[in-house]
């Protein structure tokens, strides 16, 4: 496993890239966590025949922050950074795979992407146009943390307790504090600028095999919502559940996490 530092419009966009090559897993992570997420993918011997990057937004993990909030947080930004770096790193045989924010990333680089395998999304619902936020998420009181700038300390310990469990306060707490401010009070600001696809349309037109994970406990997404979604190439015909986890199942029960992921991409013959 190794750290590679690429520039993105000038700035520095952190990878953790694993030994193998391809074929590659693309992870992406999620508001205001960072590739340290991935520790588990990165350990555990059933994803040893896989190529694994992990890449750092700008302004998480050990990406560097941008000059222009208001101008480049925000998906498309995101996205084009993406592209990048699979570029830069020449990968053409791979999926994508995306936690929450980075979720919505991987949808949104579907039109770009002619060598994707498919896509794996968790606690990333798909939207739609207009934004119907009011479908996707469920009613939590701290839900607003995601998009506040400055967190007190108890908000960083609530932040951190609504997106993974007790176990791993003390990491997540870390990659919170590691993330620019100025990124989530930018993003929902970005989003009221229709800085977003409907991205239930593009895993329609991508034609990509889809696999969507959900945490059983995750307080923040409606996993209701996942039953009205036509998607045509949807693993299993349904969202799947993931047990003792909540809003980072890839964190929580990486065990679970990475056998589903494992035969997602063996049924889709990857």
């Amino acid at each position: 496993m190794k750290n590679e530092i690429g520039f993105y419009d000038s700035i520095g966009i952190s990878c953790t890239v694993s030994d193998k090559d391809e074929p590659a897993i693309v992870l992406l992570h999620g508001n205001s966590l960072s590739s340290l997420s991935f520790k588990e993918q990165f350990s555990d011997e059933k994803l040893k025949d896989f190529g694994l990057i992990a890449i750092d937004f700008p302004g998480h993990g050990k990406s560097g922050r941008v000059k222009n909030p208001e101008q480049n947080y925000n998906l498309f930004y995101f996205r084009d950074a993406i592209l990048y770096v699979l570029k830069y790193l020449g990968i053409e045989n791979f999926i994508l795979a995306g936690h929450s924010l980075g979720g919505h990333v991987a949808m949104e680089c579907l039109p770009f992407v002619e060598k994707c395998n498919g896509l794996v999304i968790w606690s990333a619902p798909p939207v739609k146009l207009p934004l119907n936020f009011q479908e996707i998420f469920l009613p939590n009181p701290l839900q607003g943390l995601l998009f506040k700038k400055d967190l007190s300390e108890s908000e960083t310990d609530q932040l951190a307790g609504i997106l993974a469990d007790e176990k791993h306060f003390t990491m997540v707490k870390e990659m919170i504090r590691a993330t620019d401010p100025e990124f989530r009070e930018t993003l929902p600001a970005s989003l009221a600028r229709q800085m977003v696809s409907d991205e239930s349309k593009l895993l329609t037109e991508s034609e990509l095999p889809v696999a969507i994970f959900h945490g059983e406990n995750d307080s923040l997404i409606n996993y209701d919502y996942y039953q009205n979604l036509a998607i045509p190439d949807l693993w299993n015909q349904k969202a799947t559940l993931i047990r003792n986890a909540s809003h980072s199942p890839h964190i929580e029960a990486p065990q679970e996490f990475n056998r589903l992921l494992v035969q997602f991409i063996s049924d889709v013959n990857y």
